[in-house]
């Protein structure tokens, strides 16, 4: 949607992520609230931030995904 992301570093949300988003330990609840602290409270890193991920950002469409899914399959 061309907005920032303050996300959980676990899993596979990193992943998706890759370097547009900002992450946080979900087990430290103190990690969490300075990322979205400093988040809010730094209007011009904000900015930047959001100029980054709408220039960036590459949007993949569902029929793309699945089309790589049913490929891989087909590998085996």
């Amino acid at each position: 949607m061309g907005r920032p992301c303050v996300a959980s570093s676990t899993t596979s949300i990193p992943e998706a992520g890759g370097s547009l988003a900002h992450y946080f330990n979900p087990c430290d609840t103190n990690d969490a609230y300075r990322l979205i602290h400093d988040t809010i409270s730094n209007q011009p890193a904000l900015g930047e931030w959001t100029e980054q991920v709408r220039s960036r950002f590459k949007p993949i469409p569902w029929t793309d995904s699945a089309r790589a899914v049913l490929a891989a399959f087909d590998m085996t």
